[in-house]
């Protein structure tokens, strides 16, 4: 079997990818907002996670007094005694946690549940696609590279927007809190911390080109490496026939070795 030569898909841009995969996500943009929004939920939760153990050192244990919302909203006697203070601050803590438990189990939910439609709505339209396709591809490429791709490539479709888009959405978000926090407290220390965003955005740029390169030949060598098995296998009988069991072992170890430098050179 052929292999499959680099094509200038391999170049695309980031953007370009999400432009024409838009169509694919666009009917489940309900599903993805309303999993961004549950993903973005743990901002604020991650925040308050150390503000019992800061009341329980400060408040309980110390001299501070509690916060103004904390003071109108606790009863005199919570506040006035020591025990009941440290309970309520130990429910606080066990609220919070259990609070990051289910928004962890909803993300997961939604991320698979979404994942799963959008692998299977891929599916149906690529192998929708490899039907109508002209026969000469399937004879340059073989049916083997067409399997791959549905089955295990198109698998990817789920990572982009969900593995992707919402931690970068996250981050993104993230990144800008901490800039207004920041610059809330002193301006040159902010801007010391901001000067290195741009190295920074320049190296993630550089290796991801380089990586995007990498990993498109390992799964090019790694197709024709099952397409290999799969031939062989498929013609067992001939090849036990003409006694061609050592050449297509060693053909199918040189996919195979092919593959493994390719992603040692990856890594």
């Amino acid at each position: 079997m052929p292999e499959r030569p680099i094509t200038q898909d391999q170049n695309r841009s980031a953007l370009q990818l999400l432009r024409r995969l838009w169509p694919f996500l666009a009917p489940f943009r309900a599903q993805l907002a309303c999993l961004a929004v549950v993903v973005l939920f743990s901002i604020p939760l991650n925040l308050i996670t150390p503000l019992p153990l800061t009341l329980a050192v400060d408040s309980v244990i110390g001299d501070r007094p509690l916060p103004h919302v904390l003071q109108a909203w606790l009863p005199a006697d919570v506040q006035s005694s020591t025990g009941s203070s440290l309970f309520f601050v130990c429910i606080a803590y066990v609220g919070i946690a259990l609070c990051i438990h289910l928004q962890s189990l909803t993300v997961w939910l939604l991320s698979s549940y979404t994942g799963e439609r959008l692998i299977y709505a891929f599916r149906h339209r690529l192998f929708e696609h490899m039907q109508r396709i002209c026969a000469s591809y399937h004879e340059a490429h073989g049916p083997t590279d067409s399997v791959f791709r549905i089955q295990h490539d198109a698998a990817s479709v789920k990572q982009i927007p969900i593995d992707a888009f919402l931690p970068f959405l996250k981050a993104c978000c993230l990144l800008t809190g901490l800039t207004a926090f920041m610059l809330s407290i002193d301006v040159t220390f902010a801007m010391v911390g901001l000067t290195l965003m741009p190295l920074l955005f320049w190296l993630t740029h550089r290796c991801g080109r380089r990586l995007r390169q990498q990993w498109s030949d390992v799964r090019t060598i790694e197709t024709a490496t099952v397409a290999c098995a799969q031939e062989v296998l498929g013609a067992s009988r001939l090849v036990k026939a003409f006694g061609r069991e050592e050449h297509e072992q060693r053909r199918f170890l040189g996919h195979a070795m092919n593959w493994v430098r390719l992603d040692r050179k990856r890594i």
